[in-house]
C-alpha cells in the first residue's frame, strides 16, 4: 500500500511504496501538493507491481 510523508526539512512530499522485490522505497515527488503526491505514489506502486509481474 502506497503512502506519504513529509519530511522535517523538506517542502516536498515523499512517496512509500514496494517494489517488484518487496523492498519498501521512498522517493521524492517533488510536489508540495498531499493529493497530487498521493497520487504519485499510487502510480509508482503500481508501476512498479506490474513490472514485477512480467517478469
Amino acid at each position: 500500500m502506497a503512502s506519504i510523508v513529509k519530511r522535517e526539512k523538506s517542502r516536498y512530499w515523499t512517496a512509500c511504496f514496494t517494489n517488484r522485490d518487496g523492498r519498501q522505497l521512498k522517493r521524492s515527488t517533488k510536489t508540495t501538493e498531499r493529493n497530487q503526491a498521493m497520487q504519485i505514489a499510487i502510480e509508482l506502486e503500481r508501476v512498479e507491481h506490474k513490472a514485477g509481474r512480467a517478469t
